[in-house]
């Protein structure tokens, strides 16, 4: 089975760990997810696509250091904003795939994600997404990931090691090195089932 792993970023990979695997680091956000992951598939055969990297936390009983895997992702920008409140696009001629369903397929626990363009330190003006979808967690790359996957017809997974809580700028709470480390250890088990 050839298999690809894609990261945002080189910090969220511990290479030694996947030496023999073709790794995509894409670059951080949803345009560069698209473009660096459909010109890797355009020109190679791959039957699973992971996805892996860090992500915040809107939960409160998600904790940090926490592995999840992603079952749901939503881009949260397109839409209508009228003040303080938020609709998701639904008109015929407006309508384009924002949200992407994956079925489980590790023992870690599943999490529902939301994928921004904007670091948002006030989380106010999300609480119309959150009392829509059941959103858990964000990242800046999933849902465009998922996208391509599904636009290109290739099995994948989407895991996210939790490094802060969403809205906390003050990197002294984030764990990034306990994140990766678990990360990279769960995505490891998960290459080797596979």
């Amino acid at each position: 089975m050839k298999v690809l792993l894609v990261f945002a970023t080189e910090k969220e990979l511990i290479k030694n760990m996947f030496e023999k695997q073709d790794i995509l680091i894409t670059g951080v956000g949803t345009i560069n997810t698209v473009y660096e992951l459909t010109k890797k598939i355009d020109s190679n055969n791959y039957d699973f696509i992971i996805n892996a990297g860090i992500a915040g936390s809107y939960s409160d009983s998600i904790k940090i250091g926490e592995v999840l895997e992603v079952v749901s992702d939503l881009f949260s920008e397109f839409g209508v904003r009228n003040g303080n409140s938020f609709e998701f696009f639904s008109e015929p001629n407006m309508s384009i795939d924002l949200e992407f369903k994956n079925k489980k397929r590790t023992k870690l626990k599943s999490a529902n994600s939301l994928t921004v363009n904007t670091i948002n330190v006030n989380l106010d003006y999300l609480n119309d997404i959150f009392k829509e979808k059941d959103i858990e967690i964000e990242s800046m790359e999933g849902a465009a990931f998922m996208y391509v996957c599904e636009k290109m017809n290739i099995p994948y997974m989407q895991i996210r090691s939790i490094s802060n809580k969403a809205g906390d700028r003050n990197k002294k709470n984030w764990n990034l090195a306990l994140a990766v480390k678990n990360l990279n250890i769960e995505l490891k088990k998960i290459v080797n089932n596979l």
